[in-house]
């Protein structure tokens, strides 16, 4: 090994302490910010059923449950009125005419139509 190679190999030793601060100093700052998150935004965080069932019935993607049954161009029609209207897919489905509470009762779906 040549001088000038275990110069450079002195100098990136020297600077070996330097390095392994700089690279943990953000990984104590993640450690110490996941715990004040979890503390102060996550725990004790409870879901609103009601709102969110709400919003499930609200969702336009549940006419693709319907598709196979009544159709894709109903089921475009169906999410149009419930985009423009704000209603939900059952309420356009019944007033429609395309099927009957029992019978959307019985389609496979994610919530309780």
């Amino acid at each position: 090994m040549t001088v000038a190679e275990k110069a450079g190999q002195l100098q990136l030793n020297a600077m070996e302490p330097v390095i392994a601060q700089t690279t943990l100093e953000p990984v104590n700052l993640l450690t110490s910010v996941r715990a004040t998150l979890r503390e102060r935004c996550i725990d004790g965080i409870t879901a609103n059923r009601d709102d969110s069932h709400d919003h499930v019935m609200r969702s336009i993607g549940l006419v693709a449950f319907l598709n196979p049954i009544i159709g894709r161009h109903n089921g475009d029609v169906v999410g149009r009125e419930c985009a423009r209207s704000g209603r939900t897919v059952r309420d356009v489905v019944l007033d429609m005419g395309l099927l009957s509470g029992p019978e959307l009762n019985e389609i496979p779906a994610p919530t309780v139509w």
